[in-house]
């Protein structure tokens, strides 16, 4: 052998040059493979000894023949070993073992490795639905899986059956610290690569996503400006920018063997600046894009590893900022705890046997353990209300409401302390909302709802209850029953403007938009104008606006116009009948003042864009300008100013708007095209 042959050829010449991951090269069965065979050392003895008596010749003879034999008859076969042992200074592979063991054939579970981070991000959207399915397949499949058991229980946690959740939950068990994750030290890591932007980078396969299956410490890749070849390197925190002297923006690549002791669920946790990609074994378990905080964990994903070695493969990116990585193993999947469940369902237990003490007692010691659990917090909304306590009742509520908006209960509850609290306006509309959230149908709280208007002695509020309740009959097909109750309670309703807009809305909902615009207009009529700006939305004005024809839409304008409305419908509106001549100028500058009185930067631009179509420049510096003191911030606005002072002829004024366009990514060009032909007219 050459003594200057390159440490590649040395080892494609012992057969080392494709190395399975885990085997490492210079172990001493490496060595063994280079080693002469007993028939050669036998024959160089020979030769070698010239002056040998002849009985060591016979003797020698005699070996020499026995050592061909041997190799006639091939290789000695060695004993077999789980792995090399590594010399004296070399890294050992981590050793992992999983708190939990996978029963039944391995190779059934790879699969479920997606299927469980799909039904996580499922969960986090709130599809609570797909993900039982998922959870409850794998339960299933491995009647003992921890994640399963651990997702399932969370679900009824949060759909309040805890009764159910702790069944499920099965051991008593109470909550203690987590286990020290175990960090993956051995690591080799490879580039640079050429970064192609955020996402492209981790979605392009370059060179070494080629050879995953069978990692080889001495192949090298072409990459970004020079031969990129494997470093092994400490982890469990990954420098690629100091370790490969990096430079720019790039992308990298890191391997990694460790050992589990038996099969089993793990999770991973990995950390990077920017997007990030990992295999297991082969397998794609984790992609994630865009710029991220460097902590440990930021993404936990569920792995299945199996017994004896495993193989991870990361690619790291980097847009020329920090371009470091983080791995590290928890090997403890803890059972759902059962401490919150017991303390819940003592306390529901107490309360529904009217031993509000012990209820509230139970309740809190659950509410410490799970802060802001809705059903915990309604329960202690109705132990405050049991006490007498409104306060804390709508305290307890709002929280309820805040952890599942839409509750019809808490909402109903929220009602009942608003009621004891003497506020019996936001009382009803917080009962009038828990009634629409049980989809008109939660028969207890709208009778409550009229037992609250028939003590505060209001027909109005007892007739907007049984409209309600005429909306749910219609919903549910009784639309005869519907029909009869809503013409007994009309002339309640046609006294005020409340009934009215309610009436109005409801004639909407069934299509009837002349009867919607009529209602509604006589409901105006019972306001001053004062009051429609106080009370009306400006929304509801433009709905009734685009459905209104003729005369109708001729009185919404006139009120829009005594009220001040700027909203753009009616902007849009109020400039149809308009032109550019003299003779609607003052129409035109009573539109502009009304802006500037009730700002509105979609009725800014509706305006503007007008008046630069009618080319009526001045105008258009007057209403861009005074849009922009108000406050509105419009890069439109700031544009069609710019070109109605080019128009103009005023540079000056015209080359510092333009001026503010030109750090806007989406305006630069136009900015600067047109700051150039400011000069070139200038000269």
């Amino acid at each position: 052998m050459a003594p200057f042959a390159s440490p590649e050829r040395q080892a494609a010449r012992r057969g080392l040059h494709s190395v399975e991951p885990g085997r490492r090269l210079g172990t001493s069965s490496a060595r063994r493979l280079d080693r002469p065979s007993r028939a050669r050392r036998c024959v160089r003895s020979l030769v070698l000894a010239p002056f040998a008596t002849p009985g060591l010749l016979l003797a020698f003879a005699v070996l020499s023949l026995g050592a061909l034999d041997d190799a006639r008859a091939g290789p000695i076969a060695p004993a077999p070993q789980s792995a090399p042992a590594p010399r004296s200074g070399e890294a050992r592979p981590t050793v992992i073992e999983p708190s939990h063991a996978a029963s039944g054939n391995e190779s059934r579970f790879a699969p479920w490795v997606p299927k469980i981070g799909a039904a996580i991000r499922d969960l986090e959207r709130g599809k609570h639905d797909d993900a039982r399915a998922v959870f409850e397949e794998l339960l299933r499949l491995d009647r003992s899986n921890p994640i399963a058991r651990l997702y399932l229980v969370e679900l009824r946690i949060r759909e309040g059956d805890f009764d159910g959740a702790r069944a499920l939950a099965g051991r008593s068990s109470r909550r203690r610290e987590a286990a020290e994750p175990i960090a993956l030290k051995s690591w080799w890591i490879l580039g640079p690569f050429e970064w192609k932007g955020h996402g492209r980078s981790l979605s392009n396969a370059y060179p070494p996503e080629g050879s995953m299956a069978r990692f080889d410490p001495l192949a090298s890749f072409p990459g970004d400006g020079r031969i990129c070849r494997w470093k092994e390197v400490e982890g469990p925190r990954l420098d690629f920018r100091d370790e490969l002297e990096v430079e720019g923006a790039a992308v990298g690549y890191g391997y990694c063997q460790f050992v589990s002791k038996r099969a089993g669920w793990v999770r991973i946790g990995f950390a990077s600046a920017d997007g990030m990609k990992a295999w297991l074994n082969g397998q794609e378990i984790l992609v994630a894009e865009g710029r991220r905080s460097i902590q440990e964990d930021d993404d936990l994903v569920w792995a299945f590893v199996r017994r004896g070695a495993n193989h991870l493969f990361i690619k790291v990116e980097s847009d020329g900022g920090a371009f470091r990585g983080y791995v590290q193993v928890h090997c403890e999947v803890e059972p759902p705890a059962t401490d919150f469940l017991e303390a819940a369902i003592a306390g529901k237990k107490a309360l529904a046997a009217g031993k509000t003490q012990d209820a509230e007692v139970a309740l809190l010691e659950a509410e410490g353990l799970e802060p802001g659990h809705p059903d915990i917090a309604l329960s202690l909304a109705d132990v405050s209300l049991r006490r007498g306590d409104p306060i804390s009742a709508r305290s307890w509520a709002l929280r309820a409401i805040e952890g599942r908006p839409g509750w019809a209960q808490a909402l109903a509850i929220h009602a009942e302390s608003l009621f004891l609290l003497e506020n019996p306006v936001k009382a009803f509309d917080t009962m009038r909302a828990a009634y629409r959230a049980s989809d008109l149908g939660d028969a207890a709280i709208h009778a409550r709802w009229v037992e609250w208007a028939r003590k505060l002695e209001s027909p109005l509020e007892e007739a907007l209850a049984e409209l309600e309740r005429a909306r749910g009959l219609e919903k549910s097909g009784k639309k005869k029953e519907a029909e009869e109750l809503i013409a007994k309670i009309t002339p309640a309703l046609e006294g005020a403007f409340v009934g009215l807009a309610e009436l109005s809305d409801r004639a909407k909902e069934r299509g009837d938009r002349a009867a919607a615009v009529a209602l509604a207009l006589r409901a105006l009529d019972q306001l001053t104008p004062e009051q429609i700006a106080e009370h009306c939305s400006i929304e509801w004005l433009a709905e009734l606006l685009r459905m209104a024809r003729g005369d109708d839409r001729k009185r919404l304008l006139a009120i829009a116009e005594e009220v001040g409305v700027a909203h753009p419908s009616f902007v849009a509106l109020r400039i149809e009948s308009l032109s550019a001549s003299s003779a609607d100028a003052k129409k035109r500058a009573e539109i502009a003042a009304q802006l500037e009185r009730h700002p509105s930067k979609d009725g800014y631009k509706v305006f503007a864009s007008w008046l630069r179509d009618q080319k009526l420049h001045e105008e258009v510096v007057g209403v861009c300008r005074a849009g922009l003191r108000a406050g509105i911030i419009s890069r439109k606005l700031r544009l069609w100013l710019g070109e109605a002072l080019v128009e103009l002829r005023r540079y000056d004024e015209a080359r510092e708007a333009y001026e503010t366009l030109v750090s806007e990514p989406s305006y630069e060009t136009i900015a600067r095209e047109a700051l150039e032909r400011i000069e070139s007219a200038r000269r």
